[in-house]
């Protein structure tokens, strides 16, 4: 973090982070384009955001922002519907490989009476799944790059979305596309240009939890998991992130960041929406507060959170007395960059007065 710290770059417009961090990223983006490379038909050219054929225009933020990641437009294969499974049957299916342990953590999510978990090690090669879970239309995505895991409803006003990888970035996280053109961040859980924007469409996210695949089964004894790709099972078993997580530096533009980072740049955090409110609580800070079996409570606007932490895998979920809230979960900087200062959480305050959803 100290290093961080001392690079002028920090505090700069369209920070990037480079020197050692250079060497992590072209890795990163050499195991991730390895997937597209064979495809003669790729559209976009991994570096001109104008190659990839989406319509930049009207824009929710400004165009400058957004960035190629050095993969095509469907470098990476979304997932539209997957084949679900129950514990025991998926472990029936991958037999003695164990492609999935107790340890693994998962983004579970219950809606109409259903429970279904996404394993990470699954998402970080699609970055989105179309699903439907007790009956509605849901997705489920997932930005390496950002820590970021949302749910949310594909139903937007008369239509159902679906949604796929679209090869760009702003603010380090993914933009995914859908039929029309137009780019959406999961993030900020709006458009970001094409038509959807001059609708005002918003995406309406749903209460999440990242747990263990153990804790979450525990806790849902009746829960499905999607059944991996078989043409990725073996990229399923390799982490292309892990030395990108191992450091603070940052391979794409981020602006703004934080002048005095209060947390490591990649410290995750799980936020909840409370009315049209946010509220961000970094992991460390859920550790610092909790009692020794990882349990902290804190009332935040009139509603009591019941926050679990876990160390391993680093885990925080958050339930509300009053019934789930929409909860989403991403590294500080994103957040920062996403919604300032003034959603996260300090010793279980905000730093100021909460703005409202952007």
């Amino acid at each position: 973090m100290s290093g961080v710290r001392r690079t002028s770059s920090l505090r700069g417009v369209g920070a990037v982070l480079l020197t050692a961090g250079g060497l992590v990223a072209a890795v990163l983006v050499w195991r991730l384009a390895a997937l597209a490379s064979h495809r003669s038909s790729a559209v976009g050219d991994g570096s001109n955001p104008a190659t990839y054929g989406f319509p930049l225009a009207p824009a929710a933020v400004p165009a400058h922002r957004i960035v190629a990641s050095g993969m095509p437009k469907d470098g990476l294969p979304a997932l539209c519907e997957p084949a679900v499974s129950s514990r025991a049957a998926l472990a029936a299916a991958t037999g003695r490989s164990k492609l999935l342990l107790g340890s693994d953590p998962v983004a579970g999510l219950e809606l109409g009476g259903e429970a279904r978990a996404y394993p990470l090690r699954f998402l970080v090669w699609h970055e989105v799944v179309n699903d439907t879970l007790g009956g509605e239309p849901i997705a489920v995505a997932h930005s390496p790059l950002t820590a970021t895991t949302v749910a949310f409803r594909r139903q937007v006003g008369s239509r159902t979305l679906v949604l796929r990888v679209s090869g760009l970035l702003v603010n380090s996280g993914h933009l995914l596309y859908d039929p029309q053109g137009s780019l959406w961040s999961p993030l900020l859980l709006r458009p970001v240009t094409g038509p959807a924007v001059t609708e005002g469409a918003e995406l309406e996210p749903l209460p999440l939890a990242i747990s263990s695949w153990e804790a979450w089964c525990q806790a849902h004894p009746d829960t499905t998991v999607i059944r991996p790709d078989p043409a990725l099972q073996r990229e399923y078993r390799r982490d292309p992130y892990s030395s990108y997580f191992g450091s603070d530096l940052l391979r794409f533009p981020v602006d703004p960041l934080p002048p005095h980072p209060a947390y490591p740049l990649k410290e995750p955090l799980v936020a909840v929406r409370i009315g049209a409110r946010l509220r961000a609580f970094p992991f460390q800070l859920v550790e610092q507060a909790a009692d020794d079996q990882g349990h902290w409570t804190e009332q935040v606007e009139g509603v009591l959170l019941n926050f679990v932490s876990s160390r391993r895998p680093r885990t925080v979920t958050v339930t509300a007395a009053g019934g789930p809230l929409p909860t989403l979960y991403a590294a500080y900087f994103a957040w920062y960059a996403a919604y300032g200062p003034a959603t996260i959480a300090t010793r279980g305050k905000a730093e100021r007065d909460p703005q409202p959803l952007r």
